[in-house]
């Protein structure tokens, strides 16, 4: 908000700007970014001011400790959870107690039950048990994160 009128105003380059001369530009940067503004009034005078946009980054992930695999529509597939600021899960393996992989999913995208586990392994139902997975995840931000933990299977 400027305190005296203005002749004319121009905002340092930035991308995430929509135009370097807008009065009250809209932006979402996806990282804290400071802004500098100038102003020149109508008596030849310039003003300088800053202002930096924090972003907290929240990591919206959601993975189950516990999904039934028993055909009844409710939690039937182990999948991971995610926000719009996830750009994919690059891999997800899990593992029975004996260190044995027994599922891997590749590329794949939160929320898609048709890629998550469903509770088999070589054609056959996993009896219930508890089962490690490792999943590596990709934000929009270019930001990855690997995941770890356990999830049971129940009937």
């Amino acid at each position: 908000t400027a305190s005296q009128p203005y002749d004319s105003l121009w905002w340092s380059f930035d991308a995430t700007l929509p135009c370097n001369n807008c009065p009250n530009p809209i932006i979402a940067p996806i990282e804290t970014t400071a802004y500098q503004a100038n102003a020149l009034n109508f008596n030849g005078c310039e003003d300088t001011d800053d202002i930096t946009i924090f972003v907290e980054k929240n990591r919206n992930i959601f993975i189950p400790n516990v999904f039934t695999p028993n055909d009844d529509g409710n939690n039937d597939v182990f999948i991971i959870h995610g926000g719009i600021d996830v750009e994919k899960i690059h891999v997800l393996k899990i593992f029975n107690r004996w260190g044995e992989q027994i599922f891997e999913q590749t590329n794949i995208q939160p929320n898609d039950y048709s890629v998550g586990w469903d509770g088999f392994f070589k054609g056959e139902k996993m009896n219930p048990a508890v089962f490690v997975y490792f999943a590596e995840i990709e934000f929009r931000d270019g930001f990855k994160i690997i995941y770890r933990g356990d999830v049971a299977l129940r009937k």
